[in-house]
């Protein structure tokens, strides 16, 4: 690695520097990559018409372009790598032998992401007001992608550098004293970013690969599937008035399963009065729109308040499919029944735990605001202190995760990770890790 840095009177800065990584994952001859980078910086605040106001007391402009690596896939995978397999030769006694998991691929190298960003930091007010603005934008190309093939190539998957993903967005820091008193301050902490990220190229053919959920325009994380319109009642079998009467009903026929009071309704997406494969729409992303966080800090004479609030706005998640067979526990759900005509639930069947268009029902809205921490401390007066020949004795108590808001369902949004299929699947959907709470009561002591 090598780095240069200049400044020019403290005021103009330039740093370059370039570094080259090795990989033992990647393919023979591709293992290694330079990877280069270049700053700039305007100290304004040491500019002499920066001295002829007060307002801000603290200024720099920056901006900067550089490349960084991935080469996050397991090893032994570029050289086509066997695995166990059992092999029945028809005398009903298994073989063990090897196959290969994946083909070659001697041409696998890193995927490169160029970074470019455009920033200022600032005080205000002597510093009373203080804060970092930067503006990326984000371009990864080569990207290593775990492509599923159909299993007739004698394997299920193939590793490629292939396609284009940016992303774009803003970051915001800021800090503020709101009051500074002899024995009373009070400080604020916030941070806001948002992210906008998109599919640009996937295998150079301009198409989307829907059987990868790789769809142009859209994020990595992206869902695609049935939109709920929510549970079909016995005013929708009016004749000349319900929709089952008037619409689906003639093509479908009046004794379809499907297409009664108590099943679930979709958005018929294609116009064709039936419901099939080709009603998924995209319906949005595991992505947020936006993340922030308020602290704030209270100090009064030897007490101190401090508590942290997140905030998680846009994108969505899943829940779990629940079992209305009546056979085993099931989370409790508001389900339909003749006397209960809800929209969120299907009606509860024994003969079948799957309904057709199931998925629509575990999509849910993913915003939420949760208190991270709130701690209270008490710090013992350093004339008690001294005596004890103690630099520091306090008191605290903490809590963790006190406080999730959040109204779409029953779980922690934070603890389902993303999770979809490009088909019809039974696959279950959900909670992946548990949400918890702590509270801790403590002593801290520096001698």
């Amino acid at each position: 690695m090598g780095r240069l840095e200049y400044g020019y009177k403290n005021k103009y800065l330039l740093t370059v520097s370039n570094r080259y990584d090795n990989s033992s994952v990647l393919a023979e001859g591709n293992k290694g990559a330079w990877f280069p980078s270049l700053s700039v910086a305007w100290q304004i605040d040491n500019e002499n018409f920066f001295l002829k106001q007060n307002v801000v007391n603290r200024a720099k402009l920056r901006a900067g372009i550089g490349r960084v690596g991935n080469a996050s896939i397991d090893p032994y995978q570029t050289a086509g790598p066997l695995g166990f397999t059992n092999y029945n030769w028809g005398n009903g006694v298994a073989a063990i032998g090897a196959a290969p998991t994946t083909f070659q691929t001697p041409a696998l190298s890193w995927e490169k992401t160029t970074t470019t960003n455009v920033g200022i930091e600032f005080g205000l007010f002597k510093n009373r007001i203080s804060g970092t603005v930067d503006w990326y934008n984000s371009n990864t190309t080569d990207q290593l992608q775990r492509r599923s093939i159909p299993s007739a190539n004698g394997v299920d998957f193939v590793y490629f550098n292939l396609g284009e993903v940016n992303n774009r967005g803003i970051e915001i820091g800021l800090s503020t004293v709101n009051v500074e008193k002899k024995n009373f301050q009070w400080t604020t902490d916030f941070m806001f970013t948002a992210n906008r990220e998109k599919i640009v190229d996937i295998d150079g053919s301009g198409n989307s690969n829907f059987a990868n959920l790789w769809i142009l325009g859209q994020p990595l994380q992206v869902y695609w599937g049935f939109q709920k319109d929510g549970i079909f009642q016995y005013e929708d079998t009016v004749p000349g008035k319900g929709i089952l009467a008037t619409y689906y009903w003639p093509k479908n026929g009046r004794n379809n399963a499907n297409y009664q009071p108590g099943r679930i309704k979709i958005i018929d997406a294609n116009k064709d009065s039936a419901f099939s494969p080709a009603d998924r729409i995209i319906l949005g992303s595991h992505n947020p729109d936006f993340i922030a966080s308020i602290g704030n800090t209270f100090t009064y004479k030897n007490f101190e308040l401090n508590f942290l609030v997140y905030f998680r706005v846009g994108g969505m998640y899943r829940v779990p499919r629940p079992g209305l067979v009546g056979r085993y526990q099931s989370p409790k759900v508001n389900y339909w029944t003749p006397t209960n005509p809800s929209n969120e639930y299907q009606q509860p069947t024994q003969t079948s735990d799957i309904p057709l268009n199931w998925e629509a029902l575990t999509y849910r809205k993913a915003t939420f605001a949760r208190f991270r921490n709130i701690t209270l401390t008490y710090r013992v007066p350093k004339t008690f202190t001294d005596k004890l020949h103690m630099t520091n004795f306090s008191i605290y108590a903490s809590a963790v995760n006190p406080i999730l808001l959040h109204k779409q369902s029953d779980y922690d949004p934070e603890t389902v990770p993303y999770r979809e299929f490009p088909g019809s699947t039974t696959n279950q959907v959900g909670p992946t890790s548990y949400s918890y709470k702590s509270y801790v009561f403590g002593v801290r002591l520096d001698l």
